[in-house]
């Protein structure tokens, strides 16, 4: 049977679903990230053991690398679903926020696996939270080798403890003030894709290549609303966003 018949076999068009089956559409369609789990995980293991991930599925450093490639994934359906849905400012800004606070996820899990591969790393018992972390890998320069660095991952840590709903001071302080500019976004995008790129020692051309998510968003029809009581026609660029009703 034609697929395209099997979609619209009852007739009916479901356009309100985020659901692809109540959308109608088959699981041919499903969305799938661009890395597989174990892609990243070898990639990973790579660069903290130098060779591909050998450990027991049972221990706990393997967890955490599994843990780190389903956020990556994650981060890359975040990204996707920023740049294809047109959501409203509130559900946008919560969008940015779970990228922010997703990515510094990764950020501290790397950032554990380094220490606790290195000369410095603590007894299995002893925990250490991501404050700790920056400043033991700032003082033993473990990725963190620069004052700038340095800044940014506590810019980062500030951002990820915005979990804490209870913490906002004030109106000004809450979510859709916090996190609802692009320019926030893309502000994370730029700290993270900084740190990845010096914890896997690449170049700028390979990380483009495999965090590819991490590039900047765009303003597109799918970040603004010209009904929006700070709306403007123009991109910061000029070009015009919607076209004049004819």
């Amino acid at each position: 049977m034609d697929t395209t018949a099997q979609v619209y076999q009852s007739g009916e068009l479901h356009t309100k679903s985020l659901c692809a089956r109540c959308s109608g559409c088959l699981s041919a369609y499903k969305w799938f990230p661009e890395r597989r789990i174990e892609e990243w995980r070898d990639y990973i293991a790579r660069a903290v053991y130098g060779a591909p991930i050998t450990h027991d599925k049972n221990s706990n450093q393997y967890a955490i690398i599994s843990n780190i490639a389903y956020n990556l994934q994650y981060l890359d359906y975040l990204n996707q679903n920023i740049k294809e849905q047109f959501l409203s400012r509130v559900l946008l800004a919560q969008t940015f926020k779970t990228f922010a606070i997703t990515a510094t996820q990764v950020v501290e899990g790397l950032l554990y696996l380094k220490i606790m591969n290195s000369p410095y790393a603590l007894p299995p018992y002893e925990k250490i939270s991501l404050t700790g972390m920056i400043e033991l890998a700032w003082q033993k320069k473990l990725v963190i080798t620069d004052k700038d660095m340095y800044i940014n991952m506590n810019r980062l840590k500030k951002r990820r403890n915005k979990i804490h709903l209870h913490a906002a001071l004030d109106i000004s302080d809450a979510d859709y003030a916090m996190f609802g500019r692009l320019g926030y976004l893309n502000d994370t995008k730029i700290i993270v894709r900084r740190f990845l790129q010096r914890f896997f020692e690449i170049d700028e051309t390979t990380r483009r290549e495999i965090f590819s998510f991490l590039e900047d968003t765009p303003d597109t029809n799918h970040t603004v609303d010209k009904y929006d009581y700070d709306y403007q026609d123009t991109f910061p660029s000029g070009v015009k966003i919607f076209k004049e009703d004819v």
